[in-house]
């Protein structure tokens, strides 16, 4: 806060002007009336911050988007080139395995589906080798929600609800869900962050009117900036209608609601890298993959527990997209899958005998 202060020349001069006129002629004292000033807050200008912002969190988001694809360029199609070869040699030198080769690729396009809308989905405790497919797509947090809400809800469902209910909450977990969150929004962050600074505008003009000037400002790289980088939308204005549907369990409540959009570069934040051990990640308390899922962007406030989401742009969940893919079909992640490509060997004959058809 910047105060308006009296210097002591200022009390002087008047001092001595007071005096002169009392001298000259003599009057009855006035009573003193208090002169309040109201207290403005004051905040530095600065033109250039919001924009170093910007250059800054894009070039930090692309950086993390490098490092990831760069581990593995096109994972999907490298998996399908070393399964390819595999299968190849399976069939020269054993025809009739021609059978297995085509189970297999079922098999895969099942992990696939499975592991891209988590439909079906089973998730243990007491096995966190099967939590793998929701730490791919969801951070500590929003993974905890989804394994406990059935028991949460349960109390107040049939069976048959409760069932649906926690198929669907398993779709908005899916990284397939992620993907179409993060195609919308460079489209939708622009104008979310558009409203977000004409209300910052408004909020700052009566009590700090050079910050609103600051925030008009910065309103061009704002809204540019989320389109690189996201932006947050408030869906407080929903709390009422969700309370008054009557569809929480009695005692949780919903203090704040919102959604993290991701911009073109924004990475995301989930927990489990492809091949990465699910326990020992866990215990790390560290998100060490990107990507997401719409229910990962949610942010709310249930019963005094804030739960930031995790916002993902277009680039992020389409490389982690891509990684999981390549998991579901044979990668173990962690280095390039060309790398583990073997070429056909025939063996056709073993001890001088030819290997049967």
């Amino acid at each position: 806060m910047q105060s308006l202060t009296t210097r002591p020349w200022i009390t002087s001069g008047i001092a001595v002007v007071g005096a002169g006129l009392i001298a000259v002629a003599p009057v009855a004292p006035h009573s003193t009336t208090d002169l309040h000033l109201p207290d403005v807050q004051l905040t530095a200008f600065d033109p250039f911050g919001a924009w170093i912002d910007l250059f800054n969190t894009s070039s930090a988001n692309a950086e993390t988007l490098a490092d990831t694809y760069f581990l593995a360029p096109g994972a999907v199609l490298q998996q399908i080139l070393v399964n390819q070869f595999g299968y190849l040699g399976d069939i020269l030198n054993n025809p009739a395995s021609i059978f297995d080769v085509f189970s297999n690729i079922g098999d895969n396009i099942g992990n696939v589906f499975g592991d891209l809308t988590l439909l079906g989905a089973e998730f243990d405790l007491e096995d966190w080798s099967t939590l793998a497919p929701l730490a791919q797509a969801n951070d500590t947090m929003h993974s905890l929600m989804t394994l406990a809400f059935p028991d949460i809800m349960g109390a107040d469902m049939d069976p048959e609800t409760l069932a649906i209910v926690t198929e669907v909450l398993n779709f908005l977990a899916s990284p397939l869900t992620g993907a179409l969150i993060g195609a919308l929004g460079p489209v939708l962050s622009p104008l979310v962050e558009f409203g977000n600074v004409v209300g910052d505008i408004v909020a700052d003009l009566g009590e700090d009117p050079s910050a609103a000037l600051q925030d008009l400002f910065d309103l061009p790289a704002r809204v540019i900036g989320s389109f690189f980088n996201g932006s947050d939308l408030d869906l407080s204005f929903l709390i009422p209608l969700i309370a008054d549907a009557g569809i929480l369990p009695e005692g949780i409540t919903i203090d704040a609601l919102g959604l993290s959009l991701g911009g073109l570069l924004t990475p995301g934040q989930t927990i489990l890298p492809i091949g990465a051990d699910v326990t020992e990640t866990v215990e790390s308390g560290e998100n060490l993959f990107i990507g997401g899922s719409l229910w990962n962007a949610l942010s709310l406030n249930v019963i005094g527990i804030d739960i930031v989401g995790n916002a993902v742009g277009p680039i992020g969940s389409m490389v982690a997209l891509s990684q999981i893919i390549a998991g579901a079909i044979g990668w173990e992640g962690g280095t390039n899958p060309l790398a583990d490509l073997s070429f056909p060997i025939l063996d056709w004959f073993d001890g001088g005998e030819a290997v049967p058809a």
